[in-house]
């Protein structure tokens, strides 16, 4: 789930004025500093001093209160900066904004973003997307391609060997907006929340002939792609591939949803 993951932690960057940043190596900064290593999946690795020269160490879960607790208790008793570097695993984006809120609850001083190093890479094999790396420098994101883990590249005979009648079409439109239909027939689909999704794969996901094909409108954003993504990883569906809309799929989406 790594690889969809990236593409969201783009949008890391419109956090980055909660505080300063930096791009540059950890290791030649202020060392009167917490790093926090936001690695996703709620878990976070907090040190004091430099990258090349750590020190205590910690490991923890973001929902760990007495944990969160003692790390803000730290900063603040010590008179240390925050650091915040996002990481790459799954729920990041929300894990690094919760780092921010936890910030602002504890009075602390605005937390500086930066990215991972080669200390931290050796270390715990930390390393920040390169695709963050680039939009904390301010410079332009390529498009939207999810890398996404086949056996056949995604395009449009990516599962064309598997039968229509059994084929679930997702429609991704704006941040929430999702339309399905089954069969080849628009007009057959419904209006569907992520859960609705969820609950549906997972009862059509024993039929061996079953497939998915998701297709995001262009106002749909990162996070609604990969949220959709994260469903099919999550329910184990093996066979299904994200390809681009059609103009016919895209003016129907705006009907449902002007």
């Amino acid at each position: 789930m790594k690889n969809f993951i990236l593409y969201l932690i783009c949008l890391i960057i419109c956090l980055t004025g909660c505080g300063q940043s930096h791009t540059g190596d950890s290791s030649s900064v202020d060392t009167r500093r917490l790093t926090c290593l936001v690695l996703g999946y709620d878990s976070i690795i907090c040190y004091t001093g430099i990258s090349g020269q750590m020190q205590d160490i910690q490991r923890g879960k973001i929902t760990d209160s007495v944990f969160v607790r003692e790390i803000f208790r730290k900063i603040k008793s010590g008179g240390l900066s925050i650091v915040l570097k996002p990481g790459g695993g799954a729920d990041m984006l929300s894990n690094f904004q919760e780092m921010v809120d936890l910030a602002n609850k504890y009075d602390v001083s605005r937390p500086i973003v930066d990215s991972g190093d080669a200390n931290e890479d050796k270390a715990f094999a930390f390393v920040t997307p390169e695709m963050v790396k680039t939009a904390m420098r301010g410079e332009k994101q390529p498009p939207l391609k999810l890398d996404l883990p086949r056996d056949q590249p995604d395009n449009s005979k990516a599962l064309s060997g598997f039968p229509i009648s059994l084929q679930l079409v997702i429609l991704l439109s704006k941040d929430k907006e999702i339309y399905a239909y089954t069969g080849g027939d628009m007009r057959t689909g419904k209006k569907y929340t992520y859960q609705g999704i969820a609950d549906l794969v997972k009862d059509r996901k024993s039929n061996k002939n079953f497939s998915v094909v998701i297709k995001p409108a262009k106002n749909a954003t990162y996070k609604n792609t990969v949220d959709m993504l994260d469903v099919m990883t999550t329910e184990q569906i093996k066979h299904y591939a994200l390809i681009d809309i059609t103009t016919i799929e895209e003016a129907y989406l705006h009907q449902i949803y002007p």
